[in-house]
């Protein structure tokens, strides 16, 4: 009996700012005008009338659950009605999204569009697949002689018993569910007595019986089963090799499917944020993209020993990412543990590991929250050295007491040196921007975030008096103590044509209570010489860049992105206050745009009464904690937004802004809606998942192709279509609090949730 589906209506979305599709397109439900030339479509079609051409526009299908079932939803594409060829030709910009329930497709011609998707049994699979591959061989545009081939294909498949291709049926599911990394669904499968898996389900749930009466019923169209065409998608795999030049060659990648140049490029993201630009962006050849993700799956789940408060770092193969406890090297392919380094414990804000590690030259370079620098061998995770923030160490050339030295950089590792920061400001401790030998460990230099009193900005190498060892290493010197310390919580970026590494700094003591500007050098951005240490700049914002100017304890806690534009190197970066800056790196105090990332009202510019309400002075929890990730072929910047707040006004906020590299305007289409009293600019397409739930970009987002993907403290991670922001795909089986952000290498996308590490691959 032929199963009644229920699909709702689709609807048109732009894919452009400024564009209302629904102003002269239409959309109504449609039949298949081949509705026995396949046997993978969903029941799905809709008619869509308007122009000859019009421009690009997304088409959402919904669907009923039952429509996909039976189907592999990683190949569900939309097929385009051609009446003059009689015949369906694929969409190929379309996809799937099946936890929010919808096909979509990228159009620009009216028509009637249909879904069709390949079955996930694999023997009704190999049939099709078999099929396609003795079309192909023919090379006939023979009507007949393809009906001949279509009808001799099913005359073979259907002479075996039914209760023989039952039987295999039977054989390859069970060996699946033995075999698959992952448990599959149940209800991907028929189930017999005592739940004993029979088989994957067919297409629209159809029993074996009503599924070989549709063979016997197929009528080959002009060119084949549309079907067959999927097993050719232009995304699939091409199983090249990357010459693998490593990160010292790197540039931006072409977009969309960035081949062949990305052979040149090795696929690792080897420190912090992807590389020593922090620009967040996957390395080397990827496959995935806007039309892959949709089949992308949970592959391993490895638990692991404590939180998790990091991005992993993706190298060769092997994840490294740390817990409160210890660091963990993963196959990134088999999810297999290979070694764990168990750090150093005493008092500190947390224990463990805060930061990303960077993997160069088959090394391992991390901190440790309570202080500390480690650096492994990567093959065995032997220790090579540690050095000691926290207690002067002659033997390391670290010349500094400093009982609040936490870390939670991950560390920049560029010609030879290695940089990270510590501090505990605005608990009283000392805060610093270390550089150290990459080879052993000493410090070549340091300097320090609190500014002295008595004239002009710090040298390099001058340390708080009370917080020197005595005798001082040569080349350092001391001076009475600063009024305040001053942390560092971000990761620095390196440039290399200023040869200058920038960094965050949070508030200082004195920031805690009151509104920027902080004191020096607080809730900024330093600019220091790579070599020596020498101050090359401090951007201190003002109070009128915050949401409210009686925004306190505005921390810029995440790390740059550093990248070129326009003739100039830019140093984007974000404040918890909302605040989000481009700055020249050869001048650090050159602001080339500002912009807040939270909302306001867009008839009179004021802030809305929801977001960050405080009416005396008090911290903004839900502003910028992340990098910003580049898009290099788009010209666009994508920002987390929210913290450990939530998100704030949930109506009026989204948890990540889309913008343009130059002006910081937004670049998916906006639409003034009303929420209470005012009048709000909204992003249009990304909804869902934005502007439904408390969920908080408090993450750094990751591109690949023309994918993002944005992770949440839900915990969330979503894939939306860098272009237009259609979510694409989001993931399943997560648990855990925030992820901090993805990782992206090869076909895998990795993150840290709860104590577990999630590896999801298309």
């Amino acid at each position: 009996m032929a199963t009644t589906l229920n699909h709702p209506a689709a609807f048109l979305l732009p894919a452009a700012p400024d564009s209302d599709p629904t102003a002269s397109i239409k959309t109504a439900p449609a039949e298949n005008p081949l509705p026995r030339a396949t046997l993978g479509d969903m029941g799905l079609a809709t008619a869509v009338t308007g122009p000859a051409e019009f421009p690009l526009t997304i088409l959402v299908q919904p669907f009923d659950p039952t429509g996909i079932s039976g189907l592999d939803p990683g190949s569900v594409r939309v097929f385009l009605w051609d009446a003059k060829a009689g015949a369906l030709e694929p969409v190929w910009n379309s996809g799937v999204n099946v936890d929010l329930g919808y096909v979509w497709s990228k159009i620009r011609r009216p028509g009637i569009y249909i879904p069709i998707g390949l079955p996930r049994d694999p023997v009704i699979r190999e049939f099709l697949s078999d099929l396609a591959k003795q079309r192909i061989y023919a090379s006939t545009d023979s009507a007949e002689e393809m009906k001949a081939i279509t009808q001799n294909a099913v005359a073979a498949f259907l002479a075996v018993p039914e209760e023989d291709v039952a039987q295999v049926r039977k054989l390859v599911a069970v060996a699946h569910v033995h075999a698959a990394p992952q448990p599959t669904a149940r209800e991907h499968f028929e189930l017999g007595r005592g739940m004993h898996v029979l088989g994957f389900k067919l297409p629209q749930n159809a029993p074996l019986d009503e599924f070989t009466a549709r063979m016997k019923a197929l009528e080959t169209p002009t060119g084949g089963l549309p079907e067959e065409a999927l097993f050719f998608r232009p995304e699939v795999d091409r199983n090249v090799t990357s010459l693998k030049l490593g990160p010292e060659f790197l540039f931006p990648g072409p977009w969309p499917f960035p081949f062949p140049i990305c052979l040149l490029l090795s696929q690792d993201w080897y420190m912090y944020h992807a590389d020593r630009q922090h620009t967040g962006g996957a390395q080397g050849c990827s496959g995935i993209s806007s039309t892959s993700v949709g089949g992308m799956a949970l592959r391993h789940a490895v638990a692991a020993n404590g939180t998790i408060s990091s991005i992993p770092t993706i190298v060769q193969g092997k994840v490294y990412i740390g817990t409160d406890k210890s660091l963990y090297k993963i196959n990134v392919a088999t999810g297999v543990v290979e070694h764990t380094f168990t750090v150093a414990s005493r008092p500190s804000y947390q224990p463990g590991i805060g930061g990303s590690p960077a993997v160069i030259g088959g090394k391992v370079f991390f901190t440790a929250v309570p202080g500390f620098v480690y650096c492994l061998d990567a093959g065995t995770f032997a220790l090579q050295w540690v050095t000691d923030l926290r207690n002067a160490d002659a033997s390391r050339n670290q010349p500094v007491n400093n009982p609040q030295a936490d870390s939670w950089t991950g560390p920049l590792v560029v010609n030879g040196k290695v940089y990270v920061g510590c501090g505990e400001g605005e608990s009283g401790g000392w805060g610093f921007v270390y550089c150290l030998n990459a080879t052993n460990g000493h410090v070549i230099w340091l300097f320090s975030t609190n500014k002295f009193s008595g004239g002009g900005d710090n040298n390099p190498n001058v340390i708080p008096a009370s917080a020197a060892m005595s005798p001082l290493p040569p080349g350092f010197s001391t001076h009475p103590d600063p009024p305040t310390g001053v942390s560092v919580w971000s990761s620095p970026a390196y440039d290399p044509g200023t040869n200058r590494i920038f960094v965050g700094t949070g508030n200082s003591s004195n920031g805690d209570f009151n509104p920027n500007p902080d004191t020096p050098y607080g809730s900024g951005v330093l600019a220091l010489d790579a070599n020596t240490g020498a101050f090359k700049g401090f951007f201190s914002p003002p109070a009128s860049d915050s949401y409210r100017a009686n925004d306190t304890d505005v921390d810029v806690c995440g790390s740059p992105a550093i990248f070129h534009h326009a003739g100039k190197t830019v140093v984007a970066i974000g404040s918890k206050s909302g605040a989000f800056w481009l700055l020249d790196a050869s001048n650090i105090n050159n602001v080339m745009a500002r912009r807040n990332m939270l909302p306001y009202d867009a008839n009179t510019n004021a802030p809305l009464p929801n977001v960050d309400p405080h009416p005396t002075p008090n911290e903004n929890l839900w502003g910028v904690f992340g990098t910003p990730a580049v898009h290099f072929g788009l010209h666009r910047l994508f920002v987390g937004v929210g913290g450990y707040g939530g998100i704030g006004d949930i109506a009026s906020t989204p948890f990540m802004r889309a913008i343009d590299w130059g002006n910081l305007g937004d670049v998916w289409a906006t639409h003034v809606d009303t929420i209470g009293a005012n009048h709000v600019s909204r992003y249009v397409v990304p909804r869902p998942p934005m502007y439904t739930t408390n969920e908080a970009g408090l993450s750094s987002p990751a591109v690949v192709n023309d994918v993002v993907f944005v992770s949440t403290n839900k915990p969330g991670l979503y894939a939306l279509c860098a272009n237009t922001g259609l979510c694409l795909w989001q993931a399943a089986g997560l648990a855990g609090g925030f992820i901090l952000g993805p990782a992206v290498y090869d076909k895998y996308v990795v993150v840290g949730a709860g104590s577990q590490v999630f590896i999801y691959s298309i």
